[in-house]
């Protein structure tokens, strides 16, 4: 709608009439009326496609560009080229593009890059670690391969898929070195543990070390003893010490380590001085000792970040890690206890290499730091630090695309939140979150981020970092999927997918007024997420899912409901099942006829507020769920023209909400829909974001809808004649518009260099001429006596000539592009010619 009208399909765009300050519409083709024009689907597009293949399917469409670029790494190394200390890290892209992961290697003491890996197929990596002959090794998401860098070499290589047999189960998020260069990985969805031997690039399946747990999500080894540490987790977290002869001892228990277990993970080890370093699920710092003895464990506060701890060279037991307010802490062993050195660490610690540098201002010993942002020096005797930053970003996946009070805005997987408009103005990526929702209040976002189902505000005029409002860890919650401003009492309902092991989800309600949070769990649904919000005079409308948090056991839920919340009660009013069987209900909105709209997988339903009860269901959509995990499916939302247009996975289509006759519009792309200050539609595929240029509503200057005796000559604006009789012929001169739909016109029709003809569901009694059009030409259902010409007419998108009876010939000549009949013929008595001879 930001560009000049381009086409104006009757029979399933709606074109609003706008008199004496009235808005109308014209009628609109049925799919039940056998006259009506069936908009052909358009071929399924290949994996992958390129922005080329994806506007192809609609002259419509343009594309807007790759908005979130994202500097966002995992985990980092530091070693030693030469001599010379490096940098390594792998920075996420998309596999399936041309801007892959990369694996970069920089100089560690200025930040400047030395060289770069493009990772062909590679979305990202969980964990890279150095192997006791100092070669680098690392496993790649979606593709699950294991690399191998060589510093002495500086060469990169695939060894090959973790596991052959079943490549999903070689999702890698831990390694660990062992003697002689072997590396043991640990993995997901299976928690299968493998062996990697350099001797002959062998990797060994050893199964799962625990198999009620899912992920293996640390690994350490002990090199004197030969011990393996295994953190594992999903629904309940666990430590386990495997001996050389494979005995296998429990670490964690309720009695030495009480609430432990209790969160679903135990991670990022470190193995030094005999003591292994441990982050707890909320952070909390583990240490055990040589002995297996808890050295150190409080299980409360968030202590420990970053996937590293240090030891201080000259301070025996005493260790370096990161805090959780951006500094570093010590860890004194011989006390046992914790301090925060109140020195900046510039990003979590992920590596170190101690060094001397001959330089006064660093005296003694300097830890080189190998952090998320790249590399930090600190020094403990001037209890200084500065940063080197590696800025390397790369496009990344395009998780959502949020409403924010001046622009659109993109968010990325896992990081990064875009303005941008249609026009292909894209503005700088603000590096965090992984926002899932947005609301607009008070001129600022209201940000849903995973995890721990947080909730910001982010004012887009000053920049600063999103201010946290509250989390939802206390219960158990993570990924707010839904959210919904409700003005009139100032506060917000955000919908949540529960968090990892768990299946109950939450409909969290704050009150900005008084700052309080209410929480509702049960009374809303009973083990299932809430994943879709709507908010409307007074109630709130949820669709949830029956996917939990990952890592959950089995869900004992067996389909998806929609509900009718109370706030104000703290009740509900309905709970509706739209469909039995289905597993999830999203795309909630209220409908442009005043009715509340969702999807239940592949059924349309709506849901009328004045009756309490669900008046419309059809499978409309075009797939259903697969067997994964589902939160985000369809996204619904009202064009300028007045119609539906959503996507759900892989598909964009348009809805008429009088017929309800579905098309689909682009086949095989389209995720998030959502609509942009001119009423287009804006989705994404991967990293790209597209638009469809929703046509602009026609406002009728002259509208006749009592008949016209004589003839009829529209010489400027757009006259419509809706359901009326013309006794005569009728010309639209240059630049003037047409519109005529279920009426009669009993003379010819001529228009010549005219900006819009659209004759629908019509009778007319001669000649049909329309030459020189430059914007909309649709003749669709009509019954004409006499032949129908179209000469030169030039629009973004084809004449449409469908699904009319014409008694006489039908020729076309020089119109750019031809015409289509948009899959429904036309029946014609006399010769069909030239660019219409096959309609």
């Amino acid at each position: 709608m930001s560009r000049p009208p381009t086409r104006l399909l009757a029979l399933a765009v709606a074109v609003m009439l706008v008199l004496a300050g009235a808005a109308l519409a014209l009628p609109r083709a049925s799919a039940a009326d056998p006259g009506a024009a069936a908009t052909a689907a358009p071929p399924a597009l290949p994996p992958n496609p390129e922005p080329e293949d994806v506007l192809a399917q609609d002259p419509r469409l343009s594309y807007t560009g790759t908005p979130v670029t994202s500097r966002h790494v995992q985990n980092t190394l530091i070693g030693l080229e030469d001599g010379a200390p490096r940098f390594y890290a792998i920075f996420r892209g998309a596999g399936d593009s041309e801007a892959p992961a990369t694996f970069v290697v920089a100089d560690a003491t200025t930040g400047e890059i030395v060289r770069t890996f493009g990772l062909p197929g590679a979305d990202f990596s969980m964990e890279l670690r150095a192997s006791t002959d100092g070669r680098i090794y690392f496993v790649t998401t979606t593709d699950n391969n294991l690399w191998v860098y060589d510093p002495a070499t500086t060469q990169l290589r695939k060894i090959g898929l973790v596991n052959p047999e079943s490549p999903r189960d070689g999702n890698v998020w831990s390694l660990a070195a062992a003697e002689d260069g072997r590396m043991y990985l640990g993995s997901y969805p299976n928690g299968y543990l493998y062996r990697y031997d350099p001797a002959d690039d062998s990797i060994t399946n050893l199964g799962a070390v625990d198999p009620s747990q899912p992920y293996i999500k640390a690994l350490a080894y002990d090199l004197e003893r030969g011990n393996l540490y295994v953190g594992v987790g999903g629904n309940r977290a666990q430590l386990y010490k495997v001996a050389p002869d494979g005995t296998k001892t429990a670490l964690l228990s309720d009695e030495t380590t009480p609430g432990a277990m209790d969160e679903s993970f135990i991670s990022t080890f470190t193995f030094v001085d005999g003591r292994l370093f441990a982050r707890g699920g909320s952070s909390q710092l583990l240490v055990i000792n040589a002995d297996d003895e808890v050295e150190y464990w409080t299980g409360t506060g968030r202590e420990a970040f970053g996937y590293h701890v240090a030891a201080v060279p000259g301070a025996p037991a005493r260790y370096v890690f990161s805090s959780a307010s951006g500094t570093f802490a010590e860890y004194d062993a011989a006390t046992r206890s914790v301090r925060d050195l109140g020195v900046r660490n510039h990003g979590v610690l992920n590596d170190s290499w101690w060094t001397q540098l001959d330089d006064p201002a660093w005296p003694g010993w300097t830890m080189v730091a190998a952090t998320n942002n790249g590399t930090t020096l600190y020094n403990p005797q001037t209890a200084t630090s500065a940063a080197h930053p590696v800025e390397y970003r790369n496009p990344v996946l395009v998780q959502k695309i949020l409403t924010g009070p001046d622009s659109l805005y993109a968010s990325g997987y896992p990081t990064g939140l875009t303005p941008f408009s249609a026009d292909g103005e894209i503005g700088d990526t603000l590096q965090s979150g992984q926002y899932e929702s947005s609301a607009v209040r008070d001129g600022k976002m209201l940000l849903g981020a995973y995890g721990n189902g947080k909730l910001l505000e982010y004012d887009p005029a000053s920049g600063a970092a999103p201010k946290l409002l509250f989390d939802l860890k206390a219960e158990n919650q993570d990924r707010p999927f839904g959210m919904a401003y409700d003005e009139q009492n100032d506060r917000v309902f955000v919908g949540t997918v529960a968090y990892y092991g768990h299946h109950q989800g939450a409909l969290t309600q704050y009150d900005f007024g008084t700052g309080t949070k209410t929480v509702h769990t049960t009374e809303v649904v009973t083990d299932q997420s809430v994943i879709s919000v709507l908010y409307h005079d007074g109630l709130v409308y949820a669709g949830t899912t029956i996917d939990g948090g990952l890592g959950a056991p089995p869900s004992t839920q067996t389909e998806a409901h929609f509900v009718v919340f109370d706030p104000d009660t703290g009740q509900k009013v309905h709970d509706f099942v739209p469909v039995a069987g289905d597993e999830g209900v999203t795309g909630l909105m209220l409908g442009p006829d005043g009715l509340i709209w969702g999807v239940s997988e592949d059924t349309v339903f709506k849901y009328d507020p004045a009756q309490e009860q669900i008046v419309y269901s059809e499978k409309l959509l075009g797939h259903r769920y697969g067997s994964s995990t589902v939160w985000a499916y369809a996204y619904l939302r009202t064009g300028a023209d007045g119609n539906v247009y959503g996507t759900n996975r892989n598909s964009l289509f348009r809805i008429d909400p009088e017929t309800m006759e579905y098309t689909l519009l682009v086949n095989g792309v389209g995720n998030y829909a959502n609509v942009d200050a001119d009423g287009d539609i804006v989705f994404s595929s991967g990293i790209h974001v597209y638009e469809y240029d929703v046509p602009d509503p026609v406002v009728c200057d002259t509208t006749i809808a009592d008949g016209h005796d004589g003839p009829l000559t529209v010489t400027e604006g757009t006259t419509c004649v809706t359901g009326a009789t013309v006794a005569g012929p009728v010309s639209v001169g240059a630049g003037a518009g047409l519109v005529v739909t279920d009426a009669e016109v009993t003379g010819s029709v001529r228009a010549d260099a005219a900006a819009l003809v659209t004759i629908t569901d019509s009778s007319i009694g001669g000649l049909v001429s329309i030459t020189g059009t430059t914007s909309v030409v649709t003749l669709s259902g009509n019954d004409i006596t006499g032949p129908v010409r179209l000469v030169d007419n030039t629009a973004a998108e084809p004449p449409v000539v469908a699904g009319n009876t014409i008694t006489g010939a039908l020729v076309c000549v020089g119109n750019e592009p031809p015409p289509t009949d948009d899959g429904t013929p036309n029946t014609v008595t006399g010769l069909a010619t030239r660019q219409c001879a096959n309609l």
